[in-house]
């Protein structure tokens, strides 16, 4: 027990982060993998759009999202996580809005392929992997096992939640719309809940102390690194 308190003492604000990156995770696989076990039938239903058209788009558009690190990669580096994690997140609830709501098939096509591009990249991995990287460089794999819980909670709620809502308000669109509005509400918070790094809250990655020349020294490489690696050094390196 004592072993286990040690490994998982990541302090108010470290649980904090590992709380958000898990709704990040829950978000992401509502709006890809666990969503497509709901929508493509109910928008056939309220649309007669056919589902298996439904499910082809949604698999191409996960293709399509493979380009998105590197576009995105460089928004985050230039605005940083908290910024990043903010404005991306109230973009993708708009997107939900807009997908919900719509009764043009091309427009919900082009939904579907914004939103797995959006959420495919920065809920499921930017964010939350930037996030893990920088408050728990020691502590990782820890921290990350518990924030992918929220992906397995997403796969055993999400549909009963929106199964729920869909015949409460007797219309997918209301459902998918009172998610859209707390992905915008989430990101709205994201400014204020988000830190870049524990260092500007004067707290230790990992929550472990160090000494006051250690953690100047952490806060000084922090905010002066640079990274050797371009895009163009990555496409070369043979593990890419």
């Amino acid at each position: 027990m004592k072993e286990f308190l040690k490994n998982n003492n990541f302090g108010k604000w470290g649980w904090a982060m590992i709380f958000y990156a898990g709704i990040s995770y829950y978000i992401s696989a509502a709006l890809s993998t666990d969503g497509l076990n709901f929508y493509p039938a109910q928008f056939e239903a309220a649309y007669g759009w056919n589902a298996g058209m439904i499910t082809t788009m949604a698999g191409f558009a996960g293709w399509l999202s493979l380009i998105g690190p590197v576009i995105f990669a460089q928004i985050i580096t230039k605005l940083g996580i908290s910024k990043s994690a903010g404005i991306i997140n109230i973009i993708t609830g708009i997107l939900v809005l807009v997908f919900a709501n719509t009764n043009n098939r091309i427009v919900f096509i082009i939904m579907i392929f914004a939103i797995n591009f959006v959420v495919g990249n920065v809920q499921l991995n930017l964010i939350p992997n930037n996030i893990m990287n920088v408050w728990f460089p020691r502590k990782k794999g820890i921290a990350l096992g518990w924030a992918t819980m929220g992906m397995q909670i997403c796969t055993a709620t999400v549909i009963a939640i929106l199964t729920a809502l869909t015949i409460k308000f007797e219309s997918v669109a209301v459902a998918y719309s009172i998610f859209g509005d707390i992905i915008i509400v989430y990101g709205i918070l994201s400014f204020f809940w988000v830190k870049d790094n524990p260092e500007s809250l004067g707290l230790y990655p990992d929550n472990e102390p160090i000494s006051k020349e250690e953690f100047e020294a952490n806060k000084r490489e922090f905010e002066s690194h640079v990274s050797r690696w371009t895009i163009g050094k990555l496409l070369k390196d043979r593990n890419t």
